[in-house]
C-alpha cells in the first residue's frame, strides 16, 4: 500500500480484516451493527460504507428475511462485503455463530462466498474464509 492509499489492496483474508479495522477506527460504533461495503479491490476507488445499528443479537427470521431481500437487490450491481460488529468480549459466541451462519449462507446465494467476519471494537476476526463453510 503506497502511502497516497488509505485502504490496503484486498487480497486476502488479513487486508479485507485490515481494511474494516481502519472503517472501524473512523466510524466505529457501540451498538450492534452490520456494516456492507463496496470495494475496490485494488483500493484504488473509495470504498462505499454503510452501516446498520440496532440489529438484533440473535438473527431472527424476519429480520433474515428482510436482510436476505435488500442484500439481493444489492448484489445484482455488485456485491458488497459484509462486517456484523457488536460490544462485549472477544470469544466468539453462538450469536456470533447464528450470524456468520445467516451470512455465510446469503454470500453462498450469490455465487460466491467471502469471509465472515465479526468485529469487537476495532478488532476484526474471520469466522469463516475465503469459500468456506461455517
Amino acid at each position: 500500500m503506497d502511502n497516497t492509499q488509505k485502504y490496503p489492496a484486498i487480497r486476502d483474508t488479513e487486508s479485507l480484516c485490515r481494511f474494516w479495522q481502519i472503517v472501524l477506527e473512523e466510524q466505529g460504533s457501540d451498538e450492534r451493527t452490520l456494516w456492507i461495503a463496496w470495494i475496490d479491490a485494488e483500493g484504488v476507488r473509495e470504498p462505499v460504507i454503510a452501516g446498520f445499528d440496532g440489529m438484533p443479537e440473535r438473527p431472527q427470521p424476519l429480520d433474515v428475511e428482510t436482510l436476505r431481500g435488500m442484500l439481493d437487490h444489492l448484489a445484482q450491481f455488485e456485491a458488497p462485503y459484509l462486517l456484523f460488529s457488536r460490544p462485549g468480549g472477544q470469544h466468539v459466541t453462538a450469536d456470533d455463530e447464528r450470524w456468520a451462519a445467516v451470512l455465510h449462507d446469503i454470500q453462498q446465494s450469490h455465487g460466491g462466498v467471502r469471509p465472515v467476519l465479526r468485529a469487537v471494537g476495532t478488532e476484526v476476526a474471520a469466522l469463516s474464509g475465503w469459500g468456506e463453510g461455517n
